[in-house]
């Protein structure tokens, strides 16, 4: 894995995201505590509904959670 992206909601709105990617040619956590570079500017927009859709299924208000593909 050489990146993911972290996701936070609020209700149904992304109110926070980032990617966390991991500059080592060998794997290692993407923790920045690692040295990961963070990208808070691109967000993959065609997987939004799809991340807000299964985050409301979980029937919680408030949530972050990890996804890499």
């Amino acid at each position: 894995m050489r990146k993911d992206l972290r996701v936070i909601l609020l209700g149904n709105n992304i109110i926070q995201h980032y990617w966390r990617i991991n500059k080592s040619k060998e794997w290692r956590p993407t923790s920045t505590g690692y040295g990961s570079d963070v990208d808070f500017l691109n967000f993959p927009e065609n997987w939004r509904k799809e991340i807000i859709n299964n985050f409301l299924k979980l029937k919680i208000r408030t949530g972050a959670f990890d996804i890499c593909w």
